[in-house]
């Protein structure tokens, strides 16, 4: 009979027991892999003079870099994007008065640059200086000449009309599938072709269109090292540079809605060289959604590689605040007889996606991602795309969320974030597929 007055161990047994169960734990410790410690960043927010809200992230990384990222982002309600094209392909051209050479040949010798981007809900020009004194102050004199007063010349016009872009024009086109005009009417741009849209396009058009911009502008975003001298350089720069400028009243309404009706195409079209696909998303909610789409994004990528049939793939996210969206392209092999997936809509599918459903697969892929994030996340480039394409201006997710919350997300992301993150981000009755044609 068991005696209840007797211990179950000997303390010599216990005091051993309690040795291994400590050094089991500190070899479990040991072992274990660290998570990974990303930068931390430093926000600061203000205005300008006329009232453009202005944010600024830094990390210790960067303390001594003379590197500086600017961007403007703007918010014109035009949706027209032959006209958008044209004003930024000029801007970047020579609108300088008594200058041929290009706004970055003027600024090359300065070791700065400017760039752009747009999708159809804003418009951004992207500003890389060199923060030494020496450079910082003519780059800041050029680019105070250049945003207040450019000129639009004929020469430089005639130079866009010229340029054929077949990128453009299917990714308008996949645009067109994905969004529905919500009043149709024959001057809806969006029942025109790319094509048509730029023949249509004037001169006196861009001229106006940028003044437009000017009196929509969201959101000046700085990413770098700034000391204290370089700040207020900065600061006088950017309220000379926005004196008539003005902040978006309030946002304006889409003319487009999501299409509910998606359409696939059958097996002999799929086969014909050039394919794309696209979905439309629901807005980003946190960081966990931008990491899911990260996730899901590079899954589908490495499976479409993997095909005998697919010669390349490539996968674009448009992040912006009420119609976001995805779009992959895959070029296929001549000789194939079959799809290079037994149906491209698999790649949406959250039941069968074998990054959802097997640990197997999502552990090296949430593995992979945080490595390459480690690498990027110490890059001012990194985070001025993120802050202008990832958490754009109108957005639910804000550059300082993201910049506050992105370790403990990582952190604390399981499989069962990603499952939920794309079933909420997916509106899987609006995906399309067209052609590419040539």
């Amino acid at each position: 009979m068991f005696n209840s007055q007797k211990p179950l161990f000997s303390k010599p047994v216990l005091a051993g027991i309690m040795i291994f169960s400590t050094l089991a734990i500190w070899a479990l410790n040991s072992t274990a892999p660290k998570p990974i410690s990303y930068p931390k960043m430093a926000i600061e927010t203000w205005q300008t003079d006329s009232g453009i809200p202005v944010v600024w992230l830094t990390q210790d990384d960067w303390k001594g870099s003379n590197k500086l990222n600017i961007a403007l982002s703007f918010n014109a309600p035009d949706h027209n994007p032959a006209l958008t094209d044209a004003t930024l392909s000029m801007m970047l051209d020579d609108p300088l008065p008594l200058i041929s050479s290009t706004i970055n040949q003027r600024l090359s010798p300065l070791t700065a640059s400017v760039s752009s981007g747009y999708n159809h809900e804003g418009q951004t020009l992207y500003i890389t200086a060199n923060s030494t004194t020496s450079f910082l102050k003519p780059t800041l004199n050029i680019l105070t000449q250049w945003l207040t007063h450019p000129m639009f010349k004929a020469l430089s016009f005639y130079r866009w009309q010229r340029i054929n872009d077949p990128d453009l024009s299917a990714l308008f086109t996949m645009q067109q599938a994905l969004f529905l005009p919500v009043s149709r009417s024959t001057e809806t741009p969006a029942e025109k072709s790319y094509a048509q849209l730029k023949k249509q396009v004037t001169r006196e058009q861009v001229t106006d269109y940028y003044h437009q911009l000017t009196q929509h502008v969201s959101r000046i975003t700085l990413v770098g090292n700034m000391d204290k001298v370089t700040k207020q350089a900065v600061i006088a720069s950017l309220n000379r540079i926005t004196q008539h400028f003005r902040r978006t009243p309030s946002l304006p309404p889409l003319s487009f809605k999501v299409n509910p009706h998606s359409h696939v195409l059958d097996k002999e079209e799929a086969q014909q060289g050039l394919t794309q696909q696209g979905i439309a998303l629901r807005p980003l909610r946190s960081v966990q959604d931008w990491i899911s789409l990260q996730l899901w994004g590079a899954n589908i990528i490495d499976t479409l590689n993997k095909q005998n049939t697919t010669q390349y793939a490539q996968l674009n996210f448009i992040l912006s605040p009420r119609l976001p969206w995805a779009w992959w392209r895959v070029q296929h092999s001549q000789e194939t007889k079959t799809l290079p997936l037994a149906h491209m809509k698999d790649a949406i599918n959250t039941e069968t996606l074998p990054s959802v459903t097997e640990n197997k697969h999502f552990n090296p892929l949430f593995t992979s991602f945080q490595q390459q994030l480690n690498k990027r996340s110490h890059s001012p480039d990194w985070w001025i795309k993120m802050a202008t394409e990832v958490t754009p201006p109108n957005s639910a997710l804000t550059p300082s969320d993201f910049a506050k919350h992105y370790q403990n997300a990582i952190d604390t992301f399981t499989q069962k974030n990603y499952q939920a993150a794309l079933k909420y981000l997916f509106i899987t009755s609006s995906y399309q597929e067209n052609q590419v044609t040539p």
